[in-house]
């Protein structure tokens, strides 16, 4: 948390006056919930947008702490069938496996079934299922 601030206070430094002050006004009168659900629709487009599989990765790392949401939910499946890193898309099933719920489980069954997937990507997802077996959702 102490990075985060630092890193917002070296961004406002780098604004002009006015900028500052606007984003001091929005922010004095934002809820917490306000703040978290728009930091989470930038994790979203970071993992959408972002060129970096490391900078994807991270943001799939930081939704985790929100994936009893369902938009973030939704938005990793999505991301899922659209990722062409492997290290992501494990970061993504394992992610979604903590929510263990049958849309969850019926995208695995769907990555086991594709053949163009990379094996260790079929691999981890049917892991992920024996696991929801064993737990029978």
């Amino acid at each position: 948390a102490y990075s985060s601030i630092k890193l917002l206070a070296a961004t406002m430094q780098q604004l002009s006056s006015s900028e500052r002050i606007k984003a001091i006004r929005v922010n004095y009168h934002s809820t917490v919930s306000d703040v978290i659900d728009a930091m989470i629709q930038v994790l979203i487009n970071v993992l959408d947008e972002d060129e970096s599989s490391n900078v994807r990765l991270a943001a799939v790392e930081a939704l985790a702490k929100y994936i009893e949401l369902d938009l973030v939910r939704a938005a990793l499946i999505k991301r899922l069938s659209q990722e062409k890193d492997g290290g992501v898309k494990l970061s993504i099933i394992t992610t979604l496996s903590q929510r263990q719920d049958q849309e969850v489980k019926s995208t695995l069954e769907n990555i086991v079934n594709d053949d163009s997937q990379e094996k260790f990507v079929i691999d981890e997802a049917h892991m992920q299922l024996i696991r929801f077996e064993a737990i029978d959702i």
